[in-house]
C-alpha cells in the first residue's frame, strides 16, 4: 500500500509538471494572439491616419485659427525672420532681390555686395525671386499713408514682393542696406524695419474696421502670414492646419490675361495662385464638376470656394466665360438655397487675387466687379445672394 501511494504521488507530480509545462505555452498563445490582434488594429489605425489630409495634401482639414493681436503677429514674424536670416548667415550667403528701388538705392545695394565680397556673410544680388533661395527682399517703404506709422508699409506691390510675402521671407526697406554699409558687415534688420503691410487699391481694406464689419483688413497682412508660417513650422498649430492664403480654393481663369487689355500676365497670375495654395481649373468640364459637388459635400469635409477670376476684357466675346458655363453657374446659384452657399462662388476681377494676398486671406467679392457684361451679370447674382444671406 505504501508503494502504491508513493507511485500515485509520483504520477500526480508528473501530471502537475505536464500541466505547468503547458501553461506558459497557453499564455504565449494568448500573448501571440493579442499581439497579432494589436498588429491588425495598428494596420487599421494606420490606414485611418493616412486618410487624414495634412498640409502636404491638396485638401487639408480646415481648422479655424484664433486671431492674433498686432503685437503677437509682429513678435512671431520677428522670430521667423531672425531664424531665417541667422541660418542664411551661417551658410555665408545672403541672397537678396530688390523691387522698385530708385537708382540711388540700387547703387547702394551694389556697394554692399562689393563690401561683403570677402566677408563671412556675403550679399549676392539676384534678378529673380526664388522661394527656397531668397533671403531678403528689399523694397521702398511708404512714408505716408493711412497705415499705422509704427508698422512699415511697402510702397509697391510687385510680383516679387507678393511672392516674398507668400513664402514668409523678410521684406525690408533700403535703410537696412545703409545700416549694413555703416556696420561694414551684414546685420539683422531692426524690428521697425520689417515691412508689415502691402499696399492695396481697395480703400475699404485699409479703413479701420467698423462694428459688424466682416471684411478682412490689410493692416499687418505680411506680419500675420509670416507669424502663421512660424507657428506651423514650430508645431504650434494643429498638424492638419494650413496657412495657405487660398487653401481649398479652386480658380477658373476667364480671359486671356495679356497686357493688350491691361490685364496682368497669365504666367504671373497662375504662379501666384499656385504659391498661394489654390487649385487651377483648366476646363469648363472641371468647373461644372465643382458646381455639382457643392451639393454632395459630405459633413465634416473641408468647405471649398469656387472663383471665376476674370481679366480686364470688356466684351463677352473676349471674357473667357462661355454662355453655357455662365448659365450653369446662374442655375446653380438660383436653383437651391443650399446648393451653392453664399460666398462660396465668386466672380471677381484680378485685383481680388492681389488684395487677398496682401490681407493674407481670401476677401469677399463685392469690391471686384468684372468688366464684361456676362461676367458682371453673374457677379451681381452672386453678390445679391450673399447680401440676402448676410441680412437674414
Amino acid at each position: 500500500f505504501g508503494l502504491l501511494k508513493r507511485q500515485n504521488n509520483i504520477d500526480n507530480q508528473d501530471n502537475n509538471a505536464k500541466t505547468n509545462a503547458k501553461q506558459p505555452a497557453k499564455k504565449r498563445t494568448k500573448a501571440a494572439t493579442s499581439l497579432l490582434s494589436t498588429k491588425k488594429s495598428k494596420k487599421v489605425q494606420t490606414k485611418t491616419i493616412t486618410t487624414i489630409p495634412t498640409t502636404n495634401n491638396k485638401t487639408p482639414i480646415t481648422v479655424e485659427l484664433p486671431p492674433l493681436t498686432d503685437s503677437e503677429k509682429c513678435k512671431l514674424a520677428n522670430e521667423r525672420y531672425h531664424e531665417y536670416i541667422s541660418n542664411a548667415m551661417q551658410t555665408s550667403v545672403i541672397n537678396v532681390v530688390s523691387s522698385g528701388l530708385s537708382e540711388q538705392d540700387n547703387d547702394m545695394l551694389q556697394v554692399l555686395c562689393k563690401q561683403t565680397k570677402k566677408s563671412a556673410a556675403k550679399v549676392k544680388l539676384a534678378k529673380e525671386f526664388h522661394p527656397q533661395k531668397t533671403t531678403i527682399c528689399v523694397v521702398p517703404v511708404e512714408l505716408h499713408g493711412d497705415i499705422n506709422e509704427e508698422h512699415a508699409m511697402s510702397r509697391n506691390r510687385t510680383l516679387k514682393v507678393m511672392r516674398a510675402q507668400l513664402a514668409g521671407i523678410p521684406i525690408v526697406p533700403p535703410a537696412w542696406v545703409t545700416l549694413c554699409i555703416q556696420q561694414e558687415k551684414v546685420v539683422e534688420p531692426t524690428s521697425s524695419m520689417y515691412i508689415r503691410t502691402l499696399p492695396t487699391k481697395t480703400e475699404q481694406l485699409v479703413a479701420t474696421a467698423a462694428a459688424g464689419d466682416t471684411m478682412p483688413k490689410i493692416q499687418l497682412g505680411v506680419a500675420n502670414h509670416a507669424a502663421r508660417i512660424h507657428q506651423l513650422e514650430k508645431g504650434l498649430l494643429n498638424q492638419c492646419s494650413s496657412v495657405n492664403v487660398l487653401e481649398n480654393v479652386f480658380v477658373f481663369l476667364c480671359g486671356k490675361f495679356d497686357a493688350s487689355n491691361g490685364s496682368p500676365r497669365k504666367a504671373d497670375v497662375t504662379l501666384l495662385l499656385r504659391e498661394a495654395g489654390a487649385t487651377i481649373l483648366s476646363s469648363n468640364a472641371m468647373v461644372n464638376k465643382k458646381l455639382k459637388s457643392f451639393s454632395s459635400v459630405q459633413e465634416g469635409s473641408p468647405p471649398f470656394t469656387l472663383i471665376m477670376l476674370c481679366d480686364a476684357s470688356t466684351s463677352d466675346a473676349q471674357c473667357g466665360l462661355s454662355d453655357g458655363l455662365a448659365v450653369a453657374c446662374k442655375k446653380s446659384v438660383r436653383e437651391s438655397e443650399n446648393f451653392v452657399p453664399p460666398g462660396r462662388l465668386l466672380v471677381v476681377n484680378s485685383p481680388w487675387l492681389f488684395d487677398s494676398i496682401s490681407c493674407g486671406t481670401k476677401v469677399t467679392g463685392d469690391a471686384y466687379e468684372p468688366c464684361s457684361p456676362r461676367c458682371k451679370e453673374l457677379w451681381t447674382i452672386c453678390q445679391a445672394k450673399t447680401l440676402v444671406k448676410n441680412n437674414s
